[in-house]
């Protein structure tokens, strides 16, 4: 089912604060505990150089950055989140650079910033180490522009595949079995008819982001709708094979983890979504049968270990 649209939660996004859980408060500088684990209970609000009570919290008092495109051209009034057990907001200004005010005892290893740059490409980043009690990313999010338009998703009215369908952007071909169900992220569904279409980018090889580092991928792209998920059917894809790759060669397909609210806190790292192989041609690469995507953020291939 399509998630609806809710002018509430974007306004409260453009103040930089949020709650979906009215059991416990936002922190007082724009933090939200998402109620989502155990772990945002152990958050505290405090000033700037206080200590943590838990052994392995830290103090953090903020996270600074910037957001480009792929040609370095800022990307303004976007919004970043900075999420693990909760929540923290911010946007960036005219030149592509945002502040979220954090101030607050955290598990670093549970974060995550991502900037939102609907109508293009969104990405999740690990948070570096701390300098100091600043998560300080030194190089910028960097996202594609994607397609104007591309085919719509093949579900009806209430987000469900009702035959099996085929679509291609960008050379990226996704597969759905009838029954899949498609629920689109809130920011997704606030585009319209947009956030219904698949919009595919191929991300060159200097333009890789960090979650592809050491991880040998061979072939990339960037895809809308972002952070879609499909359930009660996984959803196959294709698309060109990269030099490199023999004839009916064993790959990995993987994609960037999306998950950041609870474990196990796979946001901005690769995970893999499946084994595929190499067409006889060596002209196409696909998932084997029965695997596939079961959310949409951007997917690449690599030879099988």
């Amino acid at each position: 089912m399509l998630r609806p649209s809710s002018a509430a939660f974007l306004a409260t996004f453009s103040l930089l604060a949020c709650s979906s859980n009215t059991d416990a408060p936002a922190t007082t500088d724009g933090g939200t505990d998402t109620g989502a684990s155990d772990a945002a209970k152990d958050t505290t609000p405090l000033g700037d150089g206080a200590a943590c009570d838990e052994p392995d919290q830290v103090f953090v008092k903020n996270a600074t950055g910037k957001a480009t495109d792929t040609t370095g051209k800022a990307l303004v009034g976007k919004p970043v989140s900075v999420c693990g057990s909760i929540c923290f907001f911010a946007k960036t200004t005219a030149d592509g650079s945002f502040d979220a005010a954090i101030n607050t005892c955290l598990k670093p290893d549970t974060f995550s910033i991502s900037v939102h740059g609907r109508p293009d490409a969104s990405l999740y980043q690990r948070v570096p180490a701390l300098t100091g009690a600043s998560w300080i990313l030194k190089d910028p999010l960097r996202v594609p522009t994607l397609p104007a338009d591309g085919p719509d998703l093949p579900v009806d009215a209430k987000g469900v595949v009702t035959a099996k369908s085929t679509i291609t952007s960008a050379g990226v071909s996704l597969t759905f079995e009838a029954g899949t169900v498609v629920e689109l992220d809130i920011e997704d569904v606030d585009l319209g008819a947009l956030g219904n279409k698949l919009r595919v980018a191929k991300v060159e090889t200097k333009d890789y982001p960090p979650f592809t580092t050491g991880e040998n991928v061979l072939a990339l792209y960037a895809a809308n709708p972002f952070d879609a998920k499909f359930s009660k059917g996984k959803v196959g894809v294709s698309f060109a094979a990269p030099a490199g790759l023999a004839a009916g060669a064993a790959v990995e397909f993987v994609s960037l983890g999306n998950t950041f609210l609870s474990a196990p806190f796979d946001a901005g790292k690769l995970i893999v979504v499946g084994t595929g192989k190499v067409s006889a041609d060596g002209k196409t690469v696909s998932t084997d049968a029965g695997v596939g995507l079961t959310a949409l953020t951007w997917v690449g291939v690599r030879a099988a270990k």
